[in-house]
This record gives C-alpha cells, sequence and structure tokens, in this order.
C-alpha cells in the first residue's frame, strides 16, 4: 500500500470515527431525555392543592424533591442536544427551570438535574464505552 493510499483510508476512518462520535453524542442525549422524564414524574410528598380549573387536586414536592408534574409544561419542554463535539446535554426554555432547581427566597429548591444526571450515567457511559467498529 503506497503512502496516499493510507492516507485516503486514514482520512475515511477519521470521518466514520467523527461520525459515530455524533451518532453516541445524539444517543446520549436521549438517555439524558428518558432519564429526565423518569426522574420528572410520579408521586411527590408535599402540600395538596385543589385545582382551579378542574374539579381534582394534585401533591406539589416537598423541599428537597423533584418538582411535581403540575401542567406537564417542564417535563415536556426538555430538548436532547448533540453537539459537534460528542457533547451530551438536554436543554428547556422553561423560564422557571432555574428557580425548581436553585429555589427562591419565597420557595425551597427542588433538585432534579442531578438526579437525572445520576440515572442517565450507566446507559451514557456504556454508550461511550463500546468499541469502535471502524
Amino acid at each position: 500500500m503506497s503512502v496516499p493510499d493510507i492516507i485516503v483510508e486514514v482520512a475515511k476512518k477519521v470521518t466514520a470515527i467523527g461520525q459515530e462520535m455524533k451518532s453516541r453524542a445524539t444517543r446520549g442525549s436521549r438517555a439524558l431525555k428518558n432519564a429526565e422524564l423518569q426522574v420528572l414524574r410520579g408521586q411527590r410528598g408535599g402540600r395538596s392543592y385543589k385545582k382551579s380549573f378542574k374539579n381534582s387536586s394534585y401533591t406539589a414536592s416537598a423541599p428537597g424533591e423533584p418538582p411535581a408534574v403540575r401542567s406537564g409544561k417542564l417535563r415536556s419542554s426538555f430538548r436532547p442536544v448533540a453537539g459537534s463535539s460528542g457533547g451530551v446535554a438536554i436543554e428547556t426554555d422553561t423560564h422557571y427551570a432555574g428557580y425548581l432547581e436553585h429555589g427562591t427566597s419565597k420557595m425551597a429548591a427542588r433538585p432534579y438535574v442531578e438526579k437525572i444526571k445520576q440515572k442517565a450515567e450507566p446507559e451514557i457511559k456504556s454508550i461511550f464505552g463500546a468499541p469502535y467498529n471502524v
């Protein structure tokens, strides 16, 4: 094999690895999204409130618990983001997400970000730890 042939083969392998990294980043971001859906569901142990627009009630989250689902806007607003550098993330444009995570002067924090990371970590490690087939 000549030097130009080797250069071409190396370039093909580099391209294939780049494509595989993008694929893994997308799969990792989806794993975060799935973990987010699991963390932000279920019953909470806080105070019960009557819904004004329905003849029903819901139970809010207690301080330290992930936020309870009231309207579902926060839970459905997260979108997977796969960066070109192989990063894994989800993002939301919901303006109150940070208030829930960190709390305010009138409300204790309802942290959820670290719980999402912990839930998704094993799957993400598995995705990025798999051997490359290029």
